[in-house]
């Protein structure tokens, strides 16, 4: 599977975002020519798309607020390292290559003070059917051409119900989403006339409901997948926000350094970077990703080898231990009996 096939990759009929108007727009460099998208959700916290991970996850290069992420940028833009990310405990790819729980949160290694987090939407009732939303990222510009944006672009989509989603069907491919949607998606057309989209490398865009200022900016989903681009019969399926909340409002309370108050932290809790303790096992560091995850991705992707070794390792070393222990209890029993 290649870099092409995993992230959706272009937004089609957008136009340029006004220079300074996103402030938390993140930009994700896998610098291997793909650039996908997250929003920055707290001052040391990104999310994105989960499936981001499937593909080349070393040497990341984080830049918060950028306008044209291949420029340099810095006197608007942030460029942050990453620590550790972590994938939502219940992802899936189904059987049509649609992505179930597509979330991942990104642990920066310092605080953005200079950009503001997005408000995330809470309400599964929003946005509703037939809200436009509007999705910006940096995927490719045309559909069959090499044509990455080099400035940030954004387009208007229209939110369809997911039962309207679940029965698009056509003569030549079937009911191929049948089955396949489930509440984590947010469904999403081009306008009428229009053939708005995003595709691969577009992966975790931004799709927000627009406020008249940035504060009033909220997050509804992000660019996750969908068969083709701005096709005519099945929508494209985004990740939906307001389903993984108690997964990310877990996540950004114990790992944020200043988490922002919507998300209602307990201030009793101690957070991760207060801990001398090591991180859950659950989260992925920069540098043991690849044998963790590799599972999760498809088998021509990558070769799980160091994966298994790893494993077998484990488990000879386990029954060793367990060998040892049995012999040491069995003479300390013989011994108690001669006494």
């Amino acid at each position: 599977m290649s870099a092409d096939d995993v992230h959706r990759r272009l937004i089609i009929g957008g136009t340029n975002i006004p220079k300074l108007r996103y402030p938390y727009y993140v930009s994700i460099d896998k610098n291997n020519g793909v650039i996908v998208s997250g929003a920055l959700i707290a001052p040391d916290i990104v999310l994105t798309a989960g499936h981001v991970i499937l593909d080349n996850m070393d040497n990341l290069t984080i830049k918060i607020g950028p306008w044209a992420p291949r420029n340099n940028e810095s006197e608007t833009a942030q460029e942050i390292a990453v620590q550790h990310y972590m994938l939502h405990p219940d992802w899936n790819m189904t059987t049509a290559g649609l992505f179930q729980n597509d979330f991942m949160v990104m642990k920066l290694g310092e605080s953005d003070i200079r950009h503001t987090p997005i408000a995330l939407n809470r309400n599964a009732d929003i946005p509703m059917v037939n809200a436009t939303v509007n999705m910006m990222g940096l995927g490719w510009t045309q559909p069959t051409t090499l044509s990455p944006a080099t400035i940030v672009q954004e387009a208007t989509l229209v939110c369809v119900s997911n039962d309207e989603c679940e029965s698009a069907e056509d003569s030549l491919r079937g009911s191929l989403y049948l089955g396949e949607i489930d509440d984590t998606m947010l469904c999403t057309v081009s306008p009428p006339n229009t053939t708005h989209d995003g595709c691969a490398w577009d992966s975790g865009d931004p799709i927000i409901i627009k406020g008249e200022t940035l504060e009033q900016d909220l997050l509804v989903a992000l660019g996750s997948s969908g068969v083709t681009c701005a096709d005519p019969v099945f929508p494209a399926t985004q990740a939906r926000v307001s389903s993984g909340i108690p997964w990310i409002t877990k996540m950004v309370c114990e790992l944020s350094a200043d988490p922002p108050t919507d998300f209602q932290c307990n201030t009793t809790t101690t957070t991760l970077n207060d801990q001398d303790e090591e991180p859950p096992l659950s989260m992925l560091t920069m540098s043991n990703t690849a044998d963790m995850v590799g599972s999760l991705r498809p088998a021509t992707a990558v070769s799980t080898n160091s994966t298994k070794q790893d494993y077998s390792f484990m488990i000879v070393v386990f029954l060793a231990t367990t060998i040892v222990v049995g012999v040491v209890l069995v003479r300390w029993r013989k011994g108690n009996a001669n006494r």
